[in-house]
């Protein structure tokens, strides 16, 4: 009679009113700029600033908040999710050239090519958190009723902890084949 047990409880967890699974929810993104500022009349001059006032020593950066809540409901055999929902913020750090009109213009053609290489590096990491919050959507819209709701928050705990994992590590994988955006161009010389 042992291995009927678990049959048994198989049968009430999918019999149960609240144990079909979510609808995945869509992901509530924000999204913010933010410059800080940066002089200089060549790209040395250009560099030495942003390795200054940048972020972290670096030129530009994306910091991603990726967070979720939930509710569930008890009905007297199975704890099951009720809702879910997702948020992503995405703030980007970029710098902000005060003085293009005392530098030349190659240095100020050479400027808009990093730049726009900057934030094609960027959006990338943001695609990567994107796509993060979307796998965290559809991993917790799916979880299985449990048997208690204990268990089913410890569910979600591992659940989001393993799928932040797997993000940050694609953001560090993103960065290491990049070389932090150097191979799409993010670069500025500092030596003619």
């Amino acid at each position: 009679m042992r291995p009927a047990a678990p049959l048994l409880a198989f049968a009430l967890v999918a019999a149960a009113p609240h144990a079909a699974a979510l609808p995945v929810p869509e992901v509530a993104e924000t999204v913010e700029t933010i410059h800080y500022d940066i002089a200089g009349r060549n790209e040395g001059e250009l560099a030495r600033q942003m390795r200054l006032l940048g972020p972290d020593g670096f030129f530009g950066r994306l910091d991603h908040g990726l967070g979720y809540r939930y509710g569930y409901v008890w009905d007297g055999r199975v704890c099951a999710l009720s809702e879910v929902a997702i948020s992503l913020e995405l703030t980007f750090r970029y710098p902000r050239w005060t003085d293009p009109d005392q530098a030349r213009r190659r240095v100020r053609e050479a400027w808009d090519r990093f730049y726009a290489a900057l934030v094609v590096h960027e959006e990338g990491h943001a695609e990567i958190a994107r796509a993060g919050a979307q796998e965290l959507a559809e991993a917790l819209a799916g979880l299985p009723a449990r048997d208690d709701c204990d268990r089913l928050r410890a569910d979600i705990a591992e659940t989001a902890r393993e799928v932040m994992g797997a993000m940050h590590e694609a953001q560090r994988r993103y960065d290491a084949e990049t070389g932090h955006g150097q191979t799409q161009g993010a670069v500025i010389r500092t030596r003619r």
